[in-house]
């Protein structure tokens, strides 16, 4: 061989092979292919390389390039989306929880101060009454000489001559009147604010059988609020009211001046088949032991009287205060 044959190198292979499998084999196996400029920059975009090394972009790529958005940061509201849900969710359960235990826990009525006695009534003073009585006057007889001569003692007089006629001692009206608390009628259930207790008016129900209440005794063992009785004073009722649970002879009083009582003269308690329109409740709510209570009218006792008890009772069932008594077109049995 001549030493131009032996300098002579042949042509390697490789020259003609493609940039980009030229570059794949530089590549070493496992490595992921590279983005940006350079021979792999082809395999990401989705070009292809020519001989000259400019690169060719097809068409989806290029679509996928103009479609695509640039990624933005997500606002707080974004980030924290499920924990504001869940807060929103703990949140009402809990508005929920605290209405519902209020509404169960509220008091049935609440009283803002208790009744003390009042200014009562004056007693009218009662004076005699005189009637004028005529005396019997002198008459005249004839005589025989023909001249009129007086039958009677000399010196009569015809006046007349005043008599007394005794007059029954008026009667005080007992107890004393008391502010208007209203009359509204309300949903059987709610809770009632009164400005002194016992009431006697203010918002109460309106309720078939249970407001106004059955004439009758209730015994302490039954607890009623005053939105069930007053309705009772609406039409003309008297409530004989006590505390706690007195001893039995006590009892037995109360329900002996209920059943006694006199009924109005109105005659609506006949008319409804009734003795007279008493009832007696238990009411815990008020300074002294008991209580008698009309529309509008209180007489409060510190011990129990059976007297004073009836005769109020007496003298205000169906009284002019009441706004729905029976001779306006408002009684009810």
């Amino acid at each position: 061989m001549s030493k131009r044959q032996r300098g002579t190198r042949r042509p390697s292979a490789n020259l003609y092979r493609p940039a980009s499998d030229d570059a794949s084999a530089q590549a070493e196996p496992g490595s992921p292919p590279t983005s940006g400029t350079g021979p792999n920059a082809a395999r990401v975009t989705g070009a292809r390389t020519t001989a000259g090394g400019s690169t060719i972009t097809s068409r989806s790529a290029r679509r996928r390039a103009r479609t695509q958005v640039a990624a933005r940061p997500k606002s707080p509201l974004e980030r924290y989306r499920g924990l504001l849900l869940i807060g929103f969710a703990v949140l009402g359960v809990a508005i929920i929880g605290v209405v519902f235990f209020s509404s169960v826990s509220a008091a049935p009525y609440v009283c803002e101060s208790l009744l003390t006695p009042g200014p009562t009534d004056v007693l009218p003073t009662a004076g005699p009454s005189i009637a004028a009585t005529p005396s019997p006057s002198p008459t005249t007889a004839p005589s025989p000489s023909g001249s009129p001569v007086a039958l009677g003692s000399p010196g009569a007089s015809a006046s007349p001559s005043p008599s007394v006629t005794p007059v029954p001692s008026p009667t005080l009206r007992l107890g004393f009147p008391t502010n208007d608390l209203g009359r509204t009628h309300v949903a059987n259930g709610e809770s009632v604010t009164y400005g002194f207790c016992p009431p006697t008016s203010g918002n109460h129900y309106n309720v078939a059988g249970q407001a106004p209440l059955p004439r009758q005794f209730y015994p302490p063992t039954q607890s009623l609020k005053p939105q069930n009785w007053l309705h009772n004073l609406e039409h003309g009722y008297v409530a004989i009211l006590y505390k706690g649970t007195p001893d039995q002879a006590t009892l037995d009083a109360i329900r002996t001046v209920m059943d006694t009582a006199a009924p109005p003269s109105d005659g609506f308690a006949q008319q409804c088949g009734q003795v007279n329109r008493v009832i007696a409740v238990r009411f815990d709510d008020m300074e002294t032991p008991f209580a008698v209570v009309s529309w509008d009218r209180a007489l409060l006792l510190p011990t129990w009287d059976p007297e004073q008890a009836k005769t109020f009772a007496e003298q205000w069932q169906d009284s002019p205060p009441i706004p729905e008594s029976p001779s306006s077109g408002g009684g009810v049995c």
